[in-house]
């Protein structure tokens, strides 16, 4: 554990410390933390995701895995990052940022898991193709369009600085608007989901769903048709959690603030890997 900068430095001080930390815990020798959230990530669709053959190129793989990540972290619950093929049965949500990339075996085991119970939110550009990157037939998001309740007519990527309008359904005319999102948006149509939020503008003029949600079996299934802001991204995670009966493990953690910090310290001390990695709590 002694850096390439060598002895003496802060890593190598903090690396001391946890470990006379740990010595003052021995009954923790053993145990593990079982999460209840896992996020799907794999390897395939990172790079079937970032193909140049696809409506934008601002569509990146780590953004989109980090933009679901980070409420999940600021709410304070515990997260695995798994393949689509692992045993999903120990978890209550499952999160799907932007999974182009699903075959039609593990859409179908994702479909077992919300029948049975679980929960799922998944945000756009999801279950486009399998996992030969050839289109599933029948629409989109044709692997999952049933356990979401809704269908995707058209991608319309927004520009690379261009806001995109949002509204709640059930506002009235003089209620703020949320924040508006960015990058991404698509032509939702419900069949079966009910929106819980709307696109809005000049453009949008006919209620088309900015976010969806539907029930399926004993479980809950909601879809991200763009990329709203941190603060509308946040509330609905937490209506995800919610749905899922998902609580944080530890309601007495550090304020959110001391955490990202915690994690950034993590992040940046362990630059030579590219992988996805959970902050220790």
């Amino acid at each position: 554990m002694i850096p390439h900068a060598g002895a003496g430095t802060r890593v190598h001080a903090e690396v001391r410390e946890l470990g006379r930390e740990l010595a003052l815990v021995p009954e923790l020798a053993g145990t593990r933390i079982r999460n209840e959230v896992a996020i799907l990530f794999d390897w395939d669709n990172w790079w079937a995701l970032e193909l140049d053959s696809h409506p934008s190129d601002g569509v990146r793989c780590l953004d989109r895995v980090l933009d679901h990540y980070s409420p999940l972290f600021e709410a304070g619950v515990g997260i695995d990052l798994v393949h689509p093929a692992a045993d999903l049965s120990p978890y209550k949500l499952l999160v799907l940022p932007s999974h182009y990339l699903l075959s039609a075996v593990n859409a179908e085991r994702i479909r077992t898991f919300v029948a049975d119970g679980g929960s799922l939110l998944a945000s756009f550009f999801t279950g486009i193709v399998d996992e030969h990157d050839r289109v599933h037939t029948g629409g989109r998001p044709d692997a999952l369009d049933d356990v979401l309740g809704v269908r995707v007519e058209e991608f319309w990527p927004a520009a690379a600085d261009e806001a995109v309008p949002l509204r709640s359904p059930d506002a009235d005319a003089d209620a703020p608007a949320p924040p508006p999102a960015s990058l991404w948006r698509e032509d939702v149509k419900l069949t079966g989901a009910r929106a819980e939020l709307l696109f809005a503008g000049p453009d949008w003029d006919d209620d088309r769903p900015a976010v969806t949600v539907h029930t399926r079996g004993g479980g809950t299934a909601r879809y991200i048709a763009t990329r709203p802001d941190p603060v509308t991204m946040r509330a609905i995670t937490d209506r995800s959690l919610a749905d899922a009966g998902v609580a944080p493990f530890c309601p007495a953690c550090p304020p959110a603030s001391r955490r990202r910090s915690a994690a950034a310290r993590i992040t940046t001390s362990s630059s030579c890997s590219t992988t996805p990695r959970t902050p220790m709590r």
